[in-house]
This record gives structure tokens, sequence and C-alpha cells, in this order.
């Protein structure tokens, strides 16, 4: 295993199990085809993931995504101006209804 820079990591539950097959697999207590159907992967990933445990230790099994900013997030830049966009679409909407309603 390759030395890093990395010190105490947190690891969430599912990545917690991963280490836990990624290391039986290791010592030979599982084989890797079935470690790989108890993660719900390919056997491409499943060996994927070994190599990065192997070449990173177990911060190669946390995900890449961490401390990313979701693509569906709107900048504080647009969020006003869209708000009072639908804001008043909805009340205009309502006037609508209320008139469509005897």
């Amino acid at each position: 295993m390759a030395k890093t820079k990395h010190s105490d990591i947190t690891l969430s539950m599912r990545e917690l199990d991963r280490l836990k097959i990624v290391q039986a697999v290791l010592d030979g207590l599982l084989k890797p085809g079935r470690a790989a159907e108890r993660l719900k992967l390919t056997d491409r990933q499943f060996r994927r993931l070994v190599q990065r445990y192997r070449l990173e230790g177990a911060h190669g099994l946390l995900s890449k995504h961490r401390e990313r900013r979701s693509a569906w997030v709107v900048s504080d830049r647009f969020s006003y101006p869209l708000g009072e966009f639908f804001r008043g679409s909805l009340e205009h909407f309502l006037v609508v209804l209320r008139g469509a309603i005897p």
C-alpha cells in the first residue's frame, strides 16, 4: 500500500461495508465475484475498487462526490429573481383560478 498524506477519515456505513468486503477479499475469505455481487458492482468495477484500495488505502474507497456541489443548485445570483418570477406566476395563477371558480 502506498503512503498517503491523509490521516483520520470518516466513513459512511456504506463505505465501511465496502472496506470490510475489500479486506475480506484481500485476506482470501471472500471471492471477488461474490464480493462484487454483495456491493452490487460488476466484476470490473470491483477490481478497480480493489486497485484503488491498494494504492490509496481506505481513502480510495471514499466517494469522489464528497464536498462537491450539486449540478442542480441554482446560483445565489439567480435564486432571488427566479423566486420572484415564480411567486408572481403563482399569484397570477391563483387570481385566474379564483375567477374561474364560482
